[in-house]
């Protein structure tokens, strides 16, 4: 019998993942392309954001979008964040996967609940949009996925 490697393991869980190096946080009502969807449908499994330079003491709140292709309406995948103001090095952005549900903070380098709904996203643009002051903190990002149709692929922007 073949033995289970880990990157077997993740693959199992997670599907098929993309990481998109950091870039700092965007300004009030911009919005940051993280991933771009083709292909087809893709069933979301992990969106983990890692700040990797720590936020100034700005009241910044950031929440997760998708923009369909083709000129499609914005959905948004969360409610906007508490404030980002002076997170630190290590603190996690995630995503519930209920719309209603703000976007998730970790309390500096702890735990974070990942996914409890898995929200199936057309293709497009999964994006963060930048609220309240502008931060300085840089953030990297890791999405998980599995593909529901044949052909589809996802890459950082």
């Amino acid at each position: 019998m073949e033995e289970v490697t880990l990157a077997m393991l993740r693959q199992i869980l997670l599907g098929r993942t993309v990481s998109r190096d950091t870039a700092v946080l965007p300004n009030n009502g911009v919005a940051q392309n993280l991933f771009t969807i083709t292909g087809g449908r893709a069933l979301l499994t992990l969106l983990v954001g890692e700040f990797t330079v720590a936020g100034n003491a700005v009241a910044a709140t950031m929440r997760w979008q998708h923009t369909a292709s083709g000129g499609g309406a914005v959905s948004y995948l969360s409610a906007a964040s508490a404030s980002l103001s002076s997170k630190a090095i290590g603190t996690l952005l995630g995503l519930s996967g209920l719309d209603t549900d703000a976007m998730l903070v970790s309390s500096g380098e702890s735990a974070l609940i990942g996914l409890t709904r898995y929200p199936i996203l057309r293709p497009g643009t999964l994006a963060i949009l930048g609220g309240g002051a502008n931060s300085t903190g840089s953030v990297k990002y890791l999405f998980g996925y599995v593909p529901i149709d044949d052909g589809v692929e996802v890459v950082a922007a």
